[in-house]
């Protein structure tokens, strides 16, 4: 009785994991939709380098944003002016305390008696006057402003540190310099003017104070065809206890973005991913190469910048197609020379629309976002009720059986509790729990199996690569959302995901499973005094650093070499497969198949093997990576993996023939001298 009643519940989960994978494929294929309708992409450049390239190469701005246009550039950059910005340019001066005597023409200095508290802000260009005043006043407590007069300049005095040495003068420069004081007005009109979108980059300022925000809402409604909102520094105006005041500037009256929020890739600005959470995931990914990284591209020789320039395109394109990126902000080769960077650059941006087009992108588009996916409760719950239903068979193949029922039964009810609580978090954990548990159960599975038939080997590979899909599957199902293709929050565990299953299944195959398990706990520790052991344990540990350090959100880095073997896969395939499944997982789980399941001594072969079903489960948790690249990431390193294998066995099978066949002829050689 006890028997049929396990015996059904079983099947009832076999029954809730297939309604789980039939409900996670609806959202596969609404993403998929979804993401197939993302395709607006712009290339973005920054104001000052248009403003170089116009002056290097004598034409007006309104040419060279015309010439811009015609290659590609479809938004301009405008990075909120500094205060040490304008006095580099000559429009402001800033001193401390009695050097403000020292400012240019001081007989035009309106009469005040200098404080060594303050630090003096001088305004010496018209066009600016206003705007400085406005944007230091509403943005520095106990700022106070001096009147010139008509033929006098503007100062503006900051409370300041009273200095006594380099390092304080340093220090009190920096607190003033970096303040903003919004945007050249009339650089932007010429880029309104050319129909071109603006872009702004908001600077950040000390406190929460009202007027602050105020002047941000008159600088943001002044700005013409403003397309896209990025910030500048380290932390988000407001965060984290004023993000709402931010919130308020940058919606409207029925709380809707006014435009979208842009979202630099790998710039760490604490309050971002919140912001884009408040604006309702209106959100654009940015990409870009900086200027110090183009001058590594450029190189010394042509030879060296045309090669550049190649791995320059090829970046582009990873990041358009396979990390969403929609906006492009294109930093320029040699635009420290711009008389000499026209050219060039015109070439390199006809090559980057080029390449986009032909990847089936449309430059110069508004931006359409993605669109939301609704994905009702119910349908989320049932699908996290087929990852508590895989814990079931898998520890029902330990032979917990009381443990299995009591971990569901605790499991489903944390999993519906934490999607009332806390939905995110719940997403986040059951998603975890899906990508350990389904690679584990495969594993366990089907690596008892062997044979001598390479065919048959492929096919149990093909079985287990099918179960372990089925965790990628639900994990897709549950996190496919614009808060995770949008990286407003991620998959969290990637390391842990790929450590435990390679401890886990080990344990369970040569160990839990035996007749003895104790017995081989205890012979293995007593091999550990093993000199030998030991200088293999350490070799397993210190490769389990290296694999763990190149998996995740953020991986160790890469060698040049290995680039150019990853772009050559990418040149050849379109999208590369991941190493760690044509190079590892797939060749060490046929040859487990074929040579060693019946070797318990060669049981450090299942490691890499199951290498392979970690790395095919764990791509799918790159939920910012369009699902379609996935699947075909996927299919390439299956591929691929059962082709190399193909070519390792063959060339196994001729050199044991060849043994053989030498070892036969030297018998016969031995008999016939008999």
């Amino acid at each position: 009785m006890r028997k049929n009643w396990l015996v059904w519940a079983e099947r009832g989960a076999i029954a809730l994991v297939v309604l789980a994978l039939v409900l996670s494929s609806l959202v596969a294929v609404k993403r998929l939709a979804v993401e197939a309708g993302d395709k607006a992409v712009n290339i973005i450049v920054n104001e000052t380098d248009v403003r170089a390239l116009a002056s290097g190469n004598k034409k007006d701005l309104a040419t060279m944003l015309g010439i811009l246009k015609d290659h590609g550039v479809s938004q301009v950059l405008f990075k909120e002016e500094s205060l040490r910005g304008l006095a580099d340019e000559g429009k402001v001066g800033i001193y401390q305390g009695q050097n403000v005597r020292d400012a240019r023409d001081p007989g035009r200095l309106p009469a005040f008696t200098p404080n060594d508290a303050m630090r003096y802000i001088v305004i010496y260009d018209e066009a600016w006057r206003g705007q400085v005043k406005a944007e230091v006043l509403a943005k520095v407590r106990g700022a106070i402003f001096i009147a010139g007069g008509a033929e006098g300049y503007d100062v503006i005095a900051v409370p300041s540190m009273i200095t006594q040495n380099k390092q304080e003068e340093d220090m009190a420069a920096d607190a003033v310099d970096s303040i903003g004081v919004g945007y050249d007005q009339a650089v932007m009109q010429a880029v309104a003017d050319q129909a071109m979108g603006v872009v702004v980059q908001i600077r950040t300022w000390r406190g929460n104070d009202d007027p602050a925000y105020r002047q941000l809402q008159e600088d943001l409604a002044s700005v013409p065809n403003l397309v896209l909102v990025l910030m500048n520094d380290k932390v988000v105006p407001g965060y984290p206890n004023a993000l709402d005041k931010l919130h308020a500037v940058l919606t409207d009256d029925r709380g809707l973005p006014k435009v979208p929020l842009g979202i630099v890739e790998f710039s760490k600005q604490a309050g971002l991913e919140k912001l884009g959470v408040l604006l309702d995931k209106e959100v654009v990914r940015v990409h870009t190469i900086s200027n110090a990284e183009m001058s590594e591209f450029q190189g010394e020789t042509e030879a060296e910048r045309l090669q550049g320039e190649q791995q320059a395109l090829d970046r582009w394109s990873l990041a358009v197609r396979e990390r969403n990126m929609r906006g492009l902000l294109v930093r320029f080769f040699d635009i420290a020379e711009p008389g000499y960077a026209l050219d060039m650059n015109l070439n390199y941006l006809d090559a980057l629309g080029k390449s986009l087009e032909e990847d089936g992108f449309k430059l110069g588009q508004d931006y359409a976002g993605l669109q939301p996916i609704e994905t009702p409760d119910w349908q989320q719950g049932l699908i996290g009720l087929g990852i508590v239903a895989g814990v079931f068979l898998f520890l029902r193949r330990l032979g917990l059986e009381k443990m299995a029922v009591l971990a569901a039964l605790v499991l489903a009810a944390g999993w519906i509790a934490g999607l009332v609580v806390a939905p995110v978090l719940a997403l986040k954990g059951m998603a975890f729990i899906s990508v350990v548990t389904f690679p584990s159960l495969s594993a366990l599975l089907f690596l008892n199996y062997g044979t001598d038939r390479f065919s048959r080997a492929v096919g149990r590979l093909l079985l287990m690569c099918a179960l372990t899909f089925v965790g990628a599957v639900l994990m897709v199902g549950l996190l496919s959302s614009q808060l995770f293709m949008l990286k407003l929050s991620q998959f969290a565990g990637v390391k842990l995901a790929h450590v435990i299953p390679l401890l886990v299944v080990p344990a369970v195959l040569f160990i839990w499973d035996q007749p003895d398990p104790w017995g081989r706990v205890k012979a293995l520790g007593q091999k550990l005094v093993d000199y030998r052991y030991l200088v293999l344990f350490g070799i397993l540990a210190v490769a389990l650093v290296i694999y763990v350090s190149r998996t995740g959100n953020s991986s160790a880095a890469i060698s040049d070499t290995e680039m150019g073997f990853r772009q050559w896969l990418t040149d050849i395939l379109s999208v590369r497969p991941r190493s760690k499944e044509f190079l590892i997982g797939y060749p060490f789980t046929l040859a487990w198949f074929l040579l060693a399941r019946k070797r318990v001594g060669w049981w450090l072969m299942t490691i890499p093997a199951l290498i392979g079903q970690v790395s095919l489960v764990n791509t799918y948790a790159h939920i910012h990576t369009p699902l379609a690249v996935s699947l075909w990431r996927s299919g390439n390193g299956l591929l691929v993996g059962i082709l190399l294998s193909a070519l390792l066995w063959g060339l196994f099978r001729l050199g044991q023939w060849g043994w053989r066949s030498n070892r036969a002829k030297q018998a016969t050689l031995k008999g016939g001298g008999k």
